[in-house]
């Protein structure tokens, strides 16, 4: 079981947007006990996945018009 500091600390890590695997790194803590502590932070949903993804089309389009020669992986 966590300890209420280490619960404390993960929370504020996520809460500051860090991502699942850079607060399992940086805590030195697994990523099921994360979940298992805060499944309310698994990730980005489908539907904020596929925003994300058209975003960059569509900024690729705009960049590849205008010659710039940079794009978004």
């Amino acid at each position: 079981m966590a300890s209420k500091e280490r619960l404390d600390a993960i929370e504020a890590m996520l809460l500051d947007g860090a991502a699942l695997a850079e607060v399992a790194r940086t805590l030195k803590v697994s990523r099921v006990t994360i979940n298992r502590y805060f499944p309310q932070h698994r990730g980005w949903s489908k539907q904020h996945n596929a925003e994300v993804s058209r975003a960059k089309r569509k900024f690729n389009s705009i960049m590849k018009a205008n010659g710039t020669g940079i794009v978004l992986e």
